[in-house]
């Protein structure tokens, strides 16, 4: 396995209300295991920016940051822990994030997301999913509150290149954790087998094998902790009940932008597992 390097620059995507504590609190809970830097990003728009610079000049607030930078003091703990600064100018949400995680140069970007669901699928967010698009750095979408750090880690992967980055990213950045990889396959006419259960079961054992051969080939030596669990059938789904039965704190999906598992087309499966999944999902683009 290559030599990794572990993040030492976060972006934290916020819009400093409740429903991004989650993500918050895991940013602070990253930084100081990894002993890593935070920027945080907070973008005013128009029409919030239009509401600060309306009315008398007595009842205005002289500056969006020094809000910001107020509601961090009183209602964020945690974040005069960690080495950090703050990003907040009147600018379109995506393209401040990206602008700003960029120029710091981050190893990581983090968000929340829209709105989680106790039944069905999540809404993830136009902004988080069009990050996870065209960044170069992972994403992580935070859904759970903070528990601790990751402990079981699971890697969705097609055994591409594409996925090769999210494998040694999982292995080399929680290397305390539980990693395992977790493989879709599919059974050819199906539905035109008298006898899939023999074959799916015959095939589940040649995909492992295939699968373990791989993550050797990524991992060296260090592929001897991976568990490798092959399933036949939508990733996606099988995924979902796979996390809740085992209590998977993360899943780390690979990406290639447009072109990749991540594409433009909604519906695409890392879209699907970002959304399905009851964890926090990050997504990798290879380097």
């Amino acid at each position: 396995m290559t030599e990794f390097s572990l993040p030492r620059k976060i972006t934290l995507a916020t819009d400093l209300s409740a429903r991004s504590d989650r993500a918050f609190d895991r940013t602070i809970a990253l930084a100081q295991q990894w002993d890593a830097e935070v920027q945080l990003v907070h973008a005013v728009e128009d029409t919030q920016y239009a509401f600060w610079v309306q009315g008398p000049t007595w009842r205005r607030s002289p500056d969006p940051v020094a809000i910001a930078r107020r509601k961090l003091e009183t209602e964020f703990p945690g974040w005069s822990n960690v080495r950090g600064s703050l990003v907040v100018k009147n600018s379109a949400p995506y393209t401040l994030v990206t602008e700003s995680a960029q120029q710091a140069g981050s190893d990581l970007i983090i968000t929340g997301i829209a709105h989680d669901e106790t039944y069905g699928a999540d809404k993830i967010g136009r902004m988080v999913t069009e990050i996870a698009k065209h960044s170069q750095a992972p994403v992580l979408a935070v859904k759970r509150r903070v528990a601790g750090p990751y402990r079981n880690i699971v890697v969705a992967s097609d055994l591409t290149d594409v996925s090769r980055h999210a494998m040694m990213f999982a292995a080399g950045a929680f290397r305390q954790a539980n990693v395992s990889i977790f493989y879709g396959f599919d059974v050819p006419y199906a539905d035109k087998l008298d006898n899939l259960d023999n074959v799916e079961r015959d095939l589940r054992a040649s995909e492992t094998a295939n699968a373990q051969k791989w993550v050797k080939s990524v991992l060296g030596e260090a592929a001897d902790e991976i568990n490798v669990i092959a399933e036949m059938g939508q990733v996606a789904r099988n995924l979902g009940h796979y996390v809740s039965d085992w209590r998977v704190d993360l899943v780390v999906v690979g990406s290639e932008g447009r072109t990749g598992l991540l594409s433009a087309i909604l519906g695409s499966t890392a879209e699907e597992i970002m959304s399905k999944v009851d964890c926090d999902v990050m997504v990798v683009r290879p380097g």
